[in-house]
């Protein structure tokens, strides 16, 4: 995973989700986090109680404070990157074949309010077994399941709010044909 490379939730629901029920869903999971509205300091109780945020900065507290996740969260139809986003979900939706995951993922796209974007802080880029991997899990799930939401990671594919996939990006078979695709490139190179 790079930190260029989001994972995003497409919600149904356009009211959003507080700060609060977040961190506190991390927190009883055991993940010390905090969570901030600005470069430094913790949120105090009415940011993390209010429902107007744009972005969040997730920061993991042990050993020290470091930020893991940036958490945004844009209406659609207000951002062009953002429905652009949308669109290209879309498509790769469209590209897959028939299927009750394709048709619960397009549907789901099509009545798309709200998107949270969350990008992977390079603190956590540069650690392969930093805790707050299972913890962005659980920050992923929470919010898909506060939001109507499904969540897409990019090279995998859809993930309903409990984990399970609804639709693969790709399937076993076009990986091992693309596979050998590159393997014959490669020998025809040699």
């Amino acid at each position: 995973m790079t930190e260029d490379i989001p994972l995003r939730v497409f919600s149904r629901d356009v009211k959003p989700l507080s700060l609060r029920k977040l961190r506190d869903s991390l927190r009883t999971a055991d993940c010390p986090v905090s969570i901030s509205l600005a470069i430094a300091g913790e949120a105090m109780d009415t940011e993390l109680d209010t429902l107007d945020w744009e972005a969040a900065f997730i920061r993991w507290t042990q050993p020290e404070l470091h930020d893991v996740y940036l958490l945004e969260r844009v209406p659609f139809g207000t951002d062009e990157a953002i429905d652009a986003a949308v669109a290209q979900a879309l498509y790769i939706t469209q590209q897959r074949p028939e299927s009750g995951g394709k048709l619960l993922t397009a549907d789901h796209l099509h009545r798309t309010k709200m998107i949270y974007t969350f990008q992977i802080m390079p603190a956590l880029i540069a650690d392969d077994d930093h805790p707050a991997w299972d913890g962005l899990d659980l920050a992923l799930r929470c919010v898909a399941e506060n939001t109507e939401g499904i969540v897409y990671a990019e090279e995998e594919g859809f993930y309903d709010a409990d984990g399970e996939l609804l639709l693969a990006v790709f399937d076993d078979e076009e990986e091992t044909d693309e596979n050998a695709e590159s393997s014959d490139e490669d020998d025809l190179d040699t």
